[in-house]
């Protein structure tokens, strides 16, 4: 992670945090149990999203600044999280896996720089496989080059 980005990530701490002590935190006992459902078009309505540029991995302020305050509940309820990588469909198959990872990657490792235990985090990556919405006329949608992030109690 570039001394910038830890920089922007420890502020962006910092907020959450305060914006936890505000909200109450949640502590959880026990073991949380999940399931994922098979889904082949639309995001989960319980989701966090976070949003990529075409062919990129690197989260945006605007995008570090949702994804911390998702770490803010993740954190207080002590629950199994759910990172889901996804692309639009250009490019290759192969490449759009590997994009699909390196992004699930990046808002695991964020996640866990915010506290999240690495134990928590279970990332997965879908390449173009799992679109959000269809693509019109042959041009990428922008909604499909994404992170998901669901909080499973």
């Amino acid at each position: 992670m570039s001394h910038t980005l830890r920089i922007i990530v420890l502020g962006l701490s910092a907020l959450a945090l305060a914006a936890c002590a505000q909200l109450g935190g949640q502590d959880g006992s026990g073991q949380d149990t999940y399931k994922v459902a098979k889904s082949t078009m639309g995001v989960p309505s319980d989701a966090h999203v976070v949003y990529f540029k075409t062919g990129s991995a690197e989260l945006t302020t605007a995008e570090l600044q949702k994804l911390m305050l998702t770490a803010t509940k993740a954190k207080g309820a002590s629950a199994k999280v759910l990172v889901s990588g996804h692309t639009d469909g250009t490019g290759t198959s192969e490449k759009n896996e590997a994009l699909s990872a390196a992004r699930a990657k990046a808002v695991a490792d964020l996640l866990i720089s915010a506290g999240v235990k690495a134990e928590q985090i279970k990332a997965m990556h879908f390449g173009d496989s799992r679109p959000a919405v269809q693509s019109k006329a042959g041009k990428p949608a922008a909604k499909n080059r994404r992170v998901e992030v669901q909080i499973l109690r």
